[in-house]
């Protein structure tokens, strides 16, 4: 299909950085991929020398595809693409990290923990860092078990401390903070709203109203001028719980009709303000702790990294920044490696990423493509105003952002109806799509429901034979073709639906593909395998071993894994027949863990 005119303005625009506002189904993929063709064809760029970062494997891999599919007629061509870089974030870290180990300082060898490993090494991490800090200071812990409102009492309120611990050093290091820099901002004075300002802002406003009120209006307005009263009996208090109590009782009820955009502004922007500074303050002994208590548990996770000889995507992220920025010779060649920099879905970029892609490109040679409406990994700490900020310095340079509008994936009625609905939606900016694609009049009722009050697996069947009867009679397509087995999709709301489907379809001959459940690597068979190579090549990985114990391949019970664990390393208990004969908890158990540690010994000595 041919490009727009607006696609064909972004994929040729030159002389600048080019930003792509790309709303859903505008073809912003395709737009980069004729972007690099246009590169390599028209302006004479090998592909060796285009840097292509997209967020996910899947997407790269989707982009090799469709470039070689583009160069399928040019072989030395379609042989440089395959080279090119064309990678996650993570996958041109990890390259540039393997060209360059010594300047580094990393393993040459080095793994990668993908997500699960790196959990379990950082959780691990967390809990031997809180147990020493329990044995070394156990009224400072004791003190920050109780500010978050630990309960020691069955039934009470558990509050997870170290996945409170995980979450905040994740969300540091994808910042590209330390702790150290943690300890320089919490020296410093603490922005924020005092009580003493709100109250004066809360006057201001009522001051405002006018002098003829109505019955309701004038006794929601009294109702804040007395709270405003108590309020600044507290405001120079030095105990932060009178002032929480005071904010507590802040009337919620706004009086109608007057003065009701500000003061709800004032109570849902403001007061917020005014409690976390009261907050910050009354829990300020505690900062030094929670500082040494990340410190610590930074140190022992990197302690753990090390002994596997293996970096998180994190780490990948930081070295490749570190290297940049320390040793000015692998700057430049990254730089000058690279004559143009594509980048894919830039609104789910997190600040670390910008910082690493910042030091690479150079200017008037990057294109980037993103919305920050479509922006979806805010819970990996994407940054949408990483693409709003990159946008506007494009607009300040005096550069052309090309904004693509056209839909060519949905009804118009459907894109009307996204407008509607997130027209005053809060972080969503206003588009007009434009509906492009061309749909042919349906001869049939488009919608049908069934009410099913059944099992699940009579459901299934329904929807298997209902399947059949569309096959062969439902036209679809422009072309009004009978519908093939391939046309069809089925949704459901959790995993847990899948298993019936699958066996009705098995059983009424349906094929089928699952998507978005379990991968071929993700299944339970192929991580126990994955694990039990691990160990073989590493007996002392604690975490893969772990998982080989207590998976089908030995199938030990939890309680004599916690007294291996209990009496020292895994591997050594596993290799070391007394301290073994005294670990299980069940016999079987012990002749389980026998015959495991032959097997794996007359493996390894293979």
């Amino acid at each position: 299909m041919k490009l727009s005119p607006q696609q064909e303005a972004a994929v040729k625009r030159s002389g600048q950085d080019v930003c792509v506002v790309a709303g859903p189904g505008s073809g912003k993929t395709r737009v980069l991929v004729e972007r690099f063709c246009w590169l390599v064809r028209e302006q004479g760029i090998s592909p060796l020398r285009i840097l292509a970062i997209t967020f996910t494997e899947k997407a790269a891999n989707q982009i090799k595809v469709r470039l070689a599919r583009e160069f399928a007629t040019q072989p030395q061509v379609r042989e440089q693409v395959e080279k090119a870089y064309i990678s996650t974030v993570h996958g041109f870290c990890g390259r540039l990290l393997r060209e360059n180990p010594i300047a580094a300082g990393v393993d040459p060898e080095f793994t990668v923990l993908d997500a699960p490993q790196s959990e379990a090494e950082l959780q691990a991490s967390v809990h031997e860092a809180l147990d020493r800090l329990y044995r070394e200071r156990p009224g400072e812990l004791r003190a920050l078990l109780e500010a978050v409102y630990v309960s020691t009492h069955s039934g009470g309120r558990q509050t997870d401390l170290a996945g409170a611990l995980m979450e905040i050093y994740d969300a540091m290091r994808t910042a590209g903070r330390s702790v150290s820099d943690l300890r320089s901002q919490a020296r410093q004075q603490p922005e924020g709203v005092t009580l003493t300002d709100f109250v004066a802002e809360l006057r201001g406003l009522l001051a405002t109203a006018p002098p003829a009120l109505k019955p309701k209006q004038k006794e929601r307005i009294e109702a804040l001028l007395e709270w405003s009263t108590r309020a600044s009996s507290f405001a120079k208090s030095e105990t932060c719980i009178d002032k929480l109590k005071v904010l507590r009782e802040y009337p919620n009820a706004l009086p109608p009709r007057v003065l009701s955009p500000d003061l709800k502004q004032l109570r849902e922007e403001r007061l917020p303000l005014v409690e976390s500074a009261v907050v910050e303050e009354f829990h300020a002994p505690l900062k030094g702790f929670l500082l040494d208590a990340l410190e610590l548990t930074d140190e022992l996770f990197r302690r753990r990294k090390q002994d596997l000889g293996a970096l998180d995507f994190s780490d990948l992220e930081e070295r490749a920044i570190d290297l940049l920025r320390t040793n000015p010779v692998v700057l430049a060649s990254s730089r000058d490696n690279f004559d143009q920099i594509l980048m894919d879905e830039l609104q789910d970029t997190n600040p670390l990423q910008w910082m690493l892609i910042d030091l690479v490109r150079r200017e008037g040679r990057f294109f980037a493509v993103g919305d920050i409406n479509q922006s979806i990994f805010g819970f990996r700490y994407a940054e949408p105003d990483v693409f709003r900020g990159y946008r506007q310095q494009v607009t300040e340079s005096g550069g052309t952002v090309d904004e693509l509008y056209e839909n060519y994936r949905s009804h118009p009625e459907i894109l009307s109806a996204v407008e509607a609905v997130t027209v005053h939606a809060a972080g969503v900016e206003s588009h007009k799509f434009i509906a492009c694609r061309k749909f042919v009049s349906k001869s049939q009722v488009p919608v049908e429901v069934h009410a099913d009050a059944g099992e699940a697996s009579e459901e299934a069947d329904w929807i298997a034979r209902r399947i059949l009867e569309l096959v062969g009679s439902l036209p679809v397509g422009e072309e009004q073709r009978p519908a093939r087995f391939r046309d069809v999709a089925v949704l459901f709301r959790t995993l847990n639906a899948l298993p019936p489907l699958q066996a009705a379809f098995a059983r009424w001959g349906v094929p089928f593909l699952p998507e978005g459940g379990k991968t071929f690597f993700e299944t339970r068979e192929v991580r126990d395998l994955a694990l039990l190579i691990r160990v073989i090549a590493n007996p002392a990985d604690e975490v893969a071993l772990a998982g080989v114990l207590r998976s089908p391949l030995v199938g030990i019970g939890d309680e004599t894994l916690l007294r291996m664990k209990r009496a020292g390393r895994l591997a050594a208990v596993l290799f070391e027949s007394s301290r073994l004969d005294a670990s299980p908890a069940d016999p079987e158990d012990l002749v389980r863990l026998r015959r495991f540690a032959a097997l794996l010994e007359r493996v390894r000595a293979q």
